[in-house]
């Protein structure tokens, strides 16, 4: 998971300026297959920096931010905007050959995508996905096509191993509007290991708590149909018409121990984001090689052009509070 500034006015130019982390929940020892919970891993946080957007924030509103204001300054103009991996512009990381690691990503944007490809793999890298926005998908690891696909907020955990010495360069390719393209983001630089390769990871189930009870294909009676339209112009966005109040209009109410089903319109352009309950994807229609799939989990979604989401599930807990449901560009 991570955490970021999330205060209302100022969250895009905070988290923009890298007011974030990531929070690593471990899992019980006996919920993975040993393999699997074994594996060295690293953090990899992809934080997309938009200096000339940070400094319009900074002058247009009443931020008074003079280091964004007068970042042209100190910052060439070829950088006008990129994409850090744990503070470091195309950082180089060294792994062994044949040794399957765990990566753990986050994506950190005020409002564009990745998708992520090997553009370079002369060490024959594979991978494959384990779990998105901290929930492992069933069964994994699952193999994908050649794309990882990251928007606002989305967390993704991959396995991957290296067949050989040599390099590999992730890096994203651009389609859809929403879309950063930067032809290097991290290189990995392969060392021949001198130990006998990694075989095969086992494939597994994983243990889920109640409120990841499988429900997109529910036949129980309390299922309520709610509907939600993300609409918005430059400058603004609204949810179901509305435009946030300070949150004393609510967009709807959800009851306790129903089951919602959701119908999303408008979140090919704004990355649909629920607080606390996570949703399941149905009636998928399109295809992004493996990477969503029926019956996935995900707190954001900003759906690629060629992904349709017809219904989102989740399950409402003995929890009677607001909640937040938002788009996951920041700027709006």
């Amino acid at each position: 998971f991570w955490y970021h500034a999330h205060h209302h006015g100022s969250t895009a130019i905070q988290v923009g300026g890298g007011l974030l982390g990531a929070i690593i929940v471990e899992d019980d020892v006996n919920d993975l297959p040993d393999a699997i919970y074994h594996l060295p891993e690293m953090v990899l946080i992809m934080a997309h920096v938009p200096m000339a957007e940070l400094k319009n924030i900074g002058q247009a509103t009443v931020t008074g931010d003079d280091l964004t204001t007068h970042a042209d300054n100190v910052i060439p103009a070829i950088m006008n905007e990129f994409v850090f991996v744990n503070g470091q512009y195309q950082p180089e990381k060294m792994i062994d050959s044949g040794k399957w690691q765990r990566v753990r990503m986050i994506y950190s944007s005020l409002k564009s995508s990745l998708r992520l490809q090997m553009l370079e793999n002369s060490a024959n890298c594979e991978w494959q996905l384990l779990a998105k926005d901290g929930i492992y998908v069933s069964e994994a690891p699952r193999s994908i096509g050649d794309t990882v696909y990251m928007g606002p907020g989305n967390r993704v955990d991959m396995v991957m191993r290296c067949a050989q010495g040599g390099s590999m360069t992730l890096g994203s390719v651009n389609v859809d509007n929403d879309d950063f393209a930067q032809t290097e983001i991290i290189t990995f630089s392969v060392m021949t290991s001198a130990s006998a390769a990694d075989g095969d990871l086992p494939r597994f189930h994983p243990y889920r708590p109640d409120y990841l009870a499988d429900l997109y294909n529910s036949a129980a009676s309390n299922v309520a149909t709610n509907y939600v339209n993300f609409q918005g112009v430059a400058g603004s966005c609204t949810i179901n018409g509305l435009a946030w109040d300070g949150g004393v209009t609510p967009v709807g109410h959800v009851e306790t121990g129903s089951i919602q089903q959701w119908q999303v319109s408008g979140n090919d352009r704004h990355p649909f984001h629920l607080h606390v309950n996570s949703y399941q994807l149905g009636s998928l229609t399109g295809s992004t090689n493996g990477f969503h799939e029926e019956g996935d989990w995900h707190d954001v979604l900003l759906r690629p052009g060629n992904l349709g989401v017809g219904h989102y599930y989740f399950s409402v807990d003995t929890f009677v509070t607001k909640s937040v449901i938002h788009c996951h560009f920041l700027t709006h």
